[in-house]
């Protein structure tokens, strides 16, 4: 029941308002309410005893309206409109709404020994621990808990709630595939790598190849061969080298059988990948350290560019260094470890140099690419020369003008370094 009435309430009357029962405070005109009671007399003035809950409601479409009394047109509603009763927006809305979806994390500064926590609780808090962060339904399949565990966190200050926007990105077409030519440097490194993979026993190789060198094409060609034999391989890069464009280029050679793993995909993406590797639907994985783990039967190749990159060592549990794991794997299949790096690690640069591993370089720029010139300068035969500042001293050409600025690292003005 609705009806109009003139309102009064400490004294002040309010000529028009849409009431439904009794109301706590004034009411602006077009206002919805909720009250628990009927008033007394509703076409009166109302006498107000007591103030129960009153909810303003959002705004309601006139074909809402409509169907709910009844109406075939909106002339009850334009009437009540110029009476000032009701008030009517010709704003336009969005028909598609932002697409969310609810996620959970830790809070900051959290210590859980002080709270008790049920055993399912607490499987719930070990994994957004682990992942940092995952949706209710995620975490709901991954721990075989109800929301109602999750609530129970965030009752008790441990988690909280956020709204996580997701970007409904269409698919992509794939470039078609590019056929990889090798200069003759770099075929001699693909020769040499490949020789390895042929011999049948697990090998570790260090692709030592300046910037620019060209070691990912040398990569590619290898990889063909290894696929062709329907072996998989794993590509292990830095977190910041992995790129949309390096995974394009992986996929525009290969195609779906690829597989990405990195922690920017959700606990659901990441399964979906480890179901394709598991079930041979795609032989290449492609990620950061965690696609050591990546479950690939028959193994032939595993990469691991920038091999000297910190990045490759988890510091937290499990922990584990991914070159470690990589060189077990390859004995374990009779497989090849290619370590790549233009800088590599001082203990691969030794084990390559002593023959424990083989070696294969790249000492050319791909193409007409050429290396900059480079000097050396010591810092301390500047200071001796009066040069205080922190850069060494310019060349300057015929016009007084500096052609090159030379940079230098702290570590070596340390005495450590001093000759």
């Amino acid at each position: 029941k609705m009806a109009t009435s003139a309102i009064k309430k400490n004294e002040n009357i309010i000529k028009y308002g849409l009431v439904i029962g009794h109301a706590t405070k004034d009411i602006t005109p077009g206002s919805w309410v909720h009250t628990h009671n009927m008033a007394t007399n509703l076409m009166g003035e109302v006498d107000y005893k007591y103030e129960p809950e009153v909810r303003m409601l959002q705004p309601v479409k006139s074909q809402t309206l409509m169907d709910a009394f009844g109406f075939d047109d909106t002339a009850h509603f334009d009437k009540l409109c110029s009476d000032g009763i009701l008030l009517k927006n010709d704003t336009t809305y969005r028909r598609t709404g932002d697409k969310s979806i609810k996620m959970v994390r830790i809070c900051d500064d959290v210590d859980e020994t002080q709270h008790k926590l049920t055993k399912k609780q607490s499987s719930v808090f070990e994994l957004l621990s682990t992942v940092g962060s995952a949706s209710v339904k995620e975490i709901c399949y991954y721990t075989g808990v109800t929301t109602s565990v999750v609530d129970s966190l965030v009752t008790k200050g441990l988690a909280q709630y956020y709204d996580d926007e997701v970007f409904r990105v269409p698919k992509s077409s794939v470039n078609s595939k590019k056929e990889i030519t090798l200069t003759e440097e770099q075929k001699n490194a693909y020769q040499s790598l490949l020789a390895d993979y042929k011999s049948d026993k697990s090998v570790v190789s260090l692709l030592y190849g300046i910037t620019g060198s060209g070691k990912t094409s040398v990569f590619m060609k290898l990889i063909e061969d290894v696929i062709s034999d329907n072996k998989g391989v794993i590509v292990m890069v830095p977190e910041i080298a992995l790129t949309s464009q390096l995974i394009s280029i992986f996929k525009s050679n290969f195609g779906d059988k690829v597989a990405v793993f990195h922690s920017g995909l959700s606990l659901g993406e990441r399964l979906d990948e480890y179901k394709r590797v598991k079930k041979g639907l795609a032989s290449i994985a492609i990620g950061t350290r965690s696609a050591v783990f990546a479950p690939i039967t028959d193994l032939g190749l595993i990469i691991i560019d920038e091999e000297q990159e910190h990045t490759y060592k988890s510091e937290s549990k499990p922990r584990f260094h991914a070159r470690e794991l990589s060189k077990f794997r390859v004995s374990y299949n009779n497989a090849l470890l290619v370590l790549a790096s233009a800088t590599p690690s001082v203990e691969s640069y030794y084990n390559a140099n002593s023959g424990k591993y083989h070696l294969a370089t790249l000492t050319h720029r791909f193409g007409d690419a050429t290396l900059t010139d480079v000097m050396i300068a010591d810092m301390n035969e500047e200071v001796s020369l009066g040069n205080t500042s922190q850069f060494s001293s310019f060349q300057f050409d015929s016009t007084g003008m500096e052609t090159s600025m030379y940079f230098f690292s702290p570590a070596l003005r340390s005495p450590a370094f001093s000759p």
